[in-house]
């Protein structure tokens, strides 16, 4: 899905005509559920009323489920050549893969938070309006969650297990403005002996 939204952003189609392709487009390869938040400068639930024209920027999260199980993916599609906007991008995929190194089996859930803040530097403080990591399984978020807020912002009774062990999945996002521009990337991945594995094919 990843992949294929890339194909239906383009300058011009109306947010409302993209989310529906990208909803038939996850129906079509199985999804029994999908959540989709999208916009320019936030992220926002899809609405009919939504008529505005793509311009040069879209950001969209999407959270799928199959078999019962979900998981999740953001990413921010710049339609022209805007540096800073591209740049930003870009420190949010490295924080995406400096917070996936630390999801190894007997590491702490602590320290996925401590990396995203050093690696978003200024940009850490907006993001935590979305969060950088929660659990993700036969819940759309579920523990463990790095901290109470972000536990009692989903009515979970705890924040969970405080150490990663083999099997757990965990999605990871960066989601912050820049320039009045929304970025978002994240991925959904489980923790191994080996380090973290994407659940995305791409």
């Amino acid at each position: 899905m990843c992949s294929e939204a890339g194909r239906l952003i383009k300058p011009g189609r109306k947010e409302y005509e993209i989310i529906a392709d990208i909803d038939r487009l996850a129906r079509d390869q199985g999804a029994e559920d999908i959540r989709i938040l999208a916009g320019e400068t936030r992220l926002n639930p899809p609405s009919f009323k939504r008529a505005a024209a793509v311009s040069n920027h879209w950001a969209v999260y999407l959270a799928v489920q199959h078999e019962r199980y979900w998981s999740e993916a953001g990413r921010t599609f710049i339609l022209d050549n805007d540096a800073k906007r591209q740049s930003a991008y870009d420190q949010a995929q490295a924080a995406v893969a400096q917070m996936a190194r630390e999801l190894k089996t007997g590491g702490a859930v602590a320290a996925i938070g401590e990396t995203g803040r050093r690696a978003l530097g200024d940009f850490y403080a907006t993001a935590l309006i979305y969060g950088v990591a929660n659990g993700i399984g036969l819940n759309q978020w579920e523990a463990p969650f790095l901290n109470e807020s972000d536990a009692q912002e989903v009515g979970a009774p705890a924040i969970g297990p405080t150490i990663l062990a083999e099997h757990m999945t965990l999605a990871l996002r960066a989601a912050f403005q820049t320039e009045g521009k929304m970025i978002i990337f994240g991925d959904s991945f489980e923790v191994t002996a080996d380090g973290a594995k994407s659940l995305l094919i791409s």
